[in-house]
């Protein structure tokens, strides 16, 4: 069989315009996990099929931050850059971890695969959908008293309070 007269086991080279095909089905896909994550029944499975793992290796290599370092030592996040077209990927992703999160028993995988980092910066994200997404996630993971010490440590307290401090509209994060 053929498609636009090409053979259908020969398919074209990819073009120019792939990159952002490629980001629409990604769009695409994080949308449909991070809605299937609203059904309780569905995460555990969603969980051992790896979407936590994903969903981090995704927002921890589509997330550029500029850092600084504090009085204290400590490495402060004081900007984050998002390539151009992964903002829905990004703010998709946020909202499977909301979701997943809001399932105690998922919260253990979120911290063990390392998704408290991109979190953190993700608060700092000038998309406000990304952001009330994102501390959703945080206010369910701070419910698991072993999360609280992690989050303290990947910076999670400064920007929540200068969030808090500077944020207009408090109906956003809900």
């Amino acid at each position: 069989s053929t498609i636009d007269g090409e053979a259908a086991d020969n398919p074209p080279p990819r073009s120019m315009a792939a990159p952002v095909a490629d980001h629409k089905v990604l769009g695409f896909v994080t949308a449909a996990l991070a809605n299937l994550a609203v059904f309780t029944q569905g995460v555990p499975s969603l969980v051992s099929d790896g979407l936590v793992r994903q969903m981090t290796t995704l927002c921890t290599q589509h997330l550029t931050p500029t850092t600084t370092v504090g009085s204290d030592g400590q490495e402060i996040v004081v900007d984050v850059q998002v390539p151009d077209g992964m903002g829905a990927i990004l703010r998709n992703c946020a909202a499977a971890f909301r979701n997943v999160a809001q399932h105690e028993a998922s919260r253990g995988k979120i911290i063990a695969e390392g998704a408290l980092r991109p979190l953190v910066r993700m608060v700092g994200l000038s998309d406000m959908r990304v952001v009330g997404y994102t501390t959703g996630a945080l206010a369910s993971l701070v419910q698991q008293k072993s999360s609280r010490q992690g989050l303290v440590e990947e910076g999670a307290v400064t920007p929540l309070v200068q969030l808090c401090a500077t944020i207009q509209d408090h109906t956003l994060l809900g």
